[in-house]
């Protein structure tokens, strides 16, 4: 009788250890205030970064399909800090610096480009339409940070394609 009890609980034990050891192995998955199932990640095409107290959401370039084509940026600029800032210069590899002198005030957004009222153009943009470009801009007390810019046109960022 004996025997048979523990028999019973071996085979029991056995069809259960696979569920324990999934149980066991999935415990952690999201646990902590770190883990990567909570991390925000923002929607969108475009690249973000930060120099400093600067942010930098959603950089694109934009690209019209005249000949030679015209580029101008698209992006917003986040100054978290304190302390009023300026982007002094964008440089696009392969074109010159062009040098927009854009005050940002201190807790504001200024949007760039795309119909809004402050654009910048960046002329002789070597990469054309769904290729990267490498964009850096600088600040003046933020320091530069440098992003990887999808090149689309309005109607394609717009579209999500």
């Amino acid at each position: 009788m004996i025997s048979g009890t523990l028999a019973r609980r071996t085979r029991r034990l056995a069809r259960l250890a696979p569920a324990l050891l999934v149980l066991a192995l999935t415990a952690g998955c999201g646990a902590g205030f770190d883990s990567a199932t909570d991390l925000v990640t923002e929607p969108g095409q475009g690249s973000s970064g930060d120099a400093g107290d600067i942010a930098v959401r959603n950089l694109l370039l934009f690209q019209d399909e005249a000949d030679p084509p015209a580029t101008t940026l698209s992006v917003a600029l986040i100054n978290q800090g304190t302390t009023d800032d300026r982007l002094t210069q964008v440089t696009v590899v392969g074109t010159p610096a062009v040098q927009p002198d854009l005050d940002l005030s201190a807790q504001s957004i200024v949007v760039v480009g795309n119909g809004n009222e402050t654009e910048i153009t960046v002329p002789g943009v070597p990469a054309g339409l769904g290729f990267n470009a490498t964009v850096t801009l600088q600040f003046e007390q933020g320091g530069a940070v440098t992003l990887d810019a999808l090149v689309t046109t309005p109607e394609n960022a717009a579209a999500g394609g």
